[in-house]
């Protein structure tokens, strides 16, 4: 993979790390197989069922088909054949032979056309000795945004022992790592192939893993992989005896190769997962004889169908196939929680970043890390944060508590990246959207502010039980105001009673402070009452109390009587004068006519 500048919630299915785990087939894991396949002089049907096993081998601990075969020895005319056998779900890479049928064959490469794409300007040959010429090939993730991008370099070495064939075997080697420090920084690069490396000591090894820019990274490690002790090893021959074009030997020689640059162990993007490189078959019981001698264990608890693809492998070809799986890059996938409630200037803006590494994957080993920065902007400007999550991890949960300090609708952004090349979905520009409500404003009146006021009102002696009310408003309310709470009043004395209840979420219009005032009994006078109203803004972050003051004033006024008032109507008139006419003489003289006269007009309120 070329690792460029790169950057979504997924459940992980984890399996067992080991053999005899569950196996299950994963959707876009990579594993890379290499195979000398001898010009194809072997079964046909041997070779079908090899291609088939090695895209079902469970052996670290996962299924998974083939994504990119790379094979050795392929004459021009196999290349049809070869492309049969594997079948229509691979693409045939960029082919190229430049006389090398007479020279052991040519290189070739196919892919998964559901998992991989070839970059055919990546690709490229050279001649690295003994006529022959390795190629590299470019290829891409299918649907990696950003590309996420790795080179595969397919050779042949020359063969057989001896001073002279060592030193064109380094010669190769040579040639194959400066082609590969031509190739962009970070590029991620697999070398495989049949390199005829006798033992650790040889030139070519040891240039290959020497230092340098493009080293080759052994998975076996740079020791010896010589004798009974390392036959697990071994690629070369799984026969005994010579026939059919194939070449015999048994099992006792590491031929075949799949190694890698430090950039596919770096920990983040496409990494050679530990543990899984292989040669298919190879049970590690078969030292120096034939791959079919007896009974094979390759596949843990199921010697039949060890032993049938052992049988096949010695019919197939000369090599064995050399398996290998590779990490899958992280996948950002994040969540900025929308704002769903307004928030009261002066309160806390509470925002929650989800991240969670999505890559699809069986293991947790074979999903890279998402390692990830979060920047904010706008309203959560000078919010910094940053985490990692494992491809089996649940997904980092960041709370995040804004102060809202000016009144409207604010915006912000987070900005979700990762320093790690090859990181998939990056970066991610995350938005949300708040709104910010100015206090409430608790007043006695709708047109101004007005926190103060005097009411008056004014009853009659013994005139009972009167009702009074006083409303409350939400000053200047509107859509970008909290509403208002009526909390409390403080309690007023007798002959006031508050007879009320609190109210809350007071918009437009208003609510009525309820009161009566009782006058029975109560002597002539005015009686004030000074009395606090508790208001608070809705219960929304940010809230805050506030109070205004009351003041009720009653007059309770003595009713006059009307002294003219024979008659008892309550009023002195002609009703009055008529009636002392009529008992005049009897209880009525000329004093109580004069006065209804000077009574007259009274009415009793």
């Amino acid at each position: 993979m070329q690792k460029t500048s790169n950057h979504v919630m997924a459940a992980l299915l984890c399996l067992s790390w080991a053999f005899g785990a569950a196996v299950h087939t994963a959707a876009g894991q990579i594993v890379v197989g290499s195979w000398n396949i001898a010009q194809l002089r072997g079964d046909f049907d041997a070779i079908e069922e090899v291609l088939a096993e090695a895209s079902a081998d469970p052996y670290p601990g996962f299924t998974a088909p083939v994504a990119v075969w790379v094979f050795q020895e392929v004459d021009t005319d196999n290349v049809e054949d070869l492309h049969s056998l594997l079948g229509p779900q691979y693409s045939q890479g960029t082919y190229t032979s430049s006389n090398e049928d007479n020279y052991g064959g040519a290189q070739a490469m196919f892919y998964r056309s559901d998992l991989i794409v070839e970059v055919v300007s990546g690709h490229d040959d050279q001649y690295t000795g003994a006529g022959r010429r390795s190629d590299r090939w470019q290829v891409r993730l299918l649907g990696s945004n950003p590309v996420c991008d790795f080179y595969i370099y397919s050779s042949h070495l020359k063969a057989s022992t001896g001073s002279a064939n060592q030193e064109e075997r380094r010669e190769g080697v040579e040639w194959l790592l400066g082609n590969a420090e031509e190739l962009p920084a970070g590029a991620c690069v697999i070398y495989a192939g049949d390199y005829n490396i006798y033992n650790n000591g040889e030139p070519a090894y040891e240039l290959l893993v020497s230092d340098g820019p493009m080293r080759a990274i052994d998975p076996y490690g740079n020791g010896s992989w010589s004798g009974e002790d390392n036959a697990y090893k071994h690629t070369q021959s799984p026969r005994a005896s010579a026939g059919g074009g194939l070449i015999g030997g048994s099992l006792d020689d590491r031929f075949d190769f799949q190694l890698f640059n430090e950039a596919m162990q770096d920990g983040v993007g496409i990494d050679y997962i530990d543990g899984t490189l292989r040669p298919l078959g190879n049970d590690g019981n078969h030292y120096d004889v034939a791959i079919n001698d007896g009974p094979n264990s390759y596949f843990a608890g199921n010697t039949p169908r060890s032993n049938s693809l052992a049988d096949a492998l010695h019919d197939a070809s000369d090599h064995l196939p050399v398996l290998a799986a590779y990490t899958q890059p992280a996948v950002l996938s994040c969540v900025l929680q929308p704002i769903l409630d307004p928030v009261i200037v002066g309160g806390l803006i509470d925002v929650l970043l989800t991240v969670d590494n999505a890559v699809d994957v069986q293991i947790p080993q074979a999903g890279a890390p998402l390692n990830w920065t979060a920047t904010g902007t706008g309203m959560l400007d000078g919010v910094v944060e940053s985490g990692s999550v494992s491809s089996s991890a649940s997904p980092s949960l960041v709370s995040l508590s804004i102060p809202a300090t000016a009144v409207g609708v604010t915006t912000g952004q987070m900005t979700i990246d990762s320093p790690d090349q090859g990181t998939q979905q990056v970066p991610a520009v995350l938005e949300t959207t708040g709104t910010v409500l100015r206090h409430s404003v608790p007043s006695f009146s709708s047109l101004n502010d007005e926190n103060f006021r005097v009411f008056t009102f004014q009853f009659d002696a013994d005139s009972g039980v009167h009702p009074i009310s006083v409303d409350l408003f939400n000053y200047g309310y509107e859509s970008l105001q909290a509403r208002l709470d009526f909390d409390d009043i403080e309690s007023p004395e007798a002959p006031y009673a508050f007879v009320g209840a609190a109210a809350s979420d007071l918009g437009a219009g208003s609510i009525s402070i309820p009161f009566t005032f009782d006058t029975t009994g109560a002597a002539p006078g005015v009686y004030v009452e000074n009395l606090t109203v508790s208001t608070s803004d809705e219960d929304l972050s940010g809230e805050q109390s506030d109070s205004i003051m009351l003041v009720l004033s009653v007059e309770v006024i003595e009713v006059p009587s009307c002294e003219g008032d024979f008659s008892g109507d309550g009023r002195t008139d002609v009703q009055d004068l008529l009636f002392v006419i009529e008992n005049w003489g009897v209880a009525y003289d000329i004093e109580d006519l004069l006065l209804v006269i000077s009574d007259w007009d009274c009415q009793q309120v």
